[in-house]
């Protein structure tokens, strides 16, 4: 069973390719932990825009370049 953050995770997410992208990332415990850290990367030159989204698998948060749905 994976465990990404210290949370176990069902058998059968592992498999899906976004469960991935959540072992990869950096967690941050709070949306406002997150979200100050999206506001200084997008201090940098040519920063792209940056979000912040809820993790289905870790129940942390994470931030990502793509425009939430």
């Amino acid at each position: 069973m994976g465990v990404p953050h210290g949370r176990e995770v069902d058998p059968q997410v592992i498999h899906d390719p976004t469960y991935h992208g959540c072992e990869r990332k950096r967690r941050y415990e709070t949306r406002v932990e997150a979200q100050k850290a999206a506001n200084l990367a997008r201090r940098r030159k040519d920063a792209p825009a940056i979000y912040v989204y809820r993790c289905q698998f870790c129940g942390g948060w994470h931030l990502t370049h793509r425009k939430p749905r």
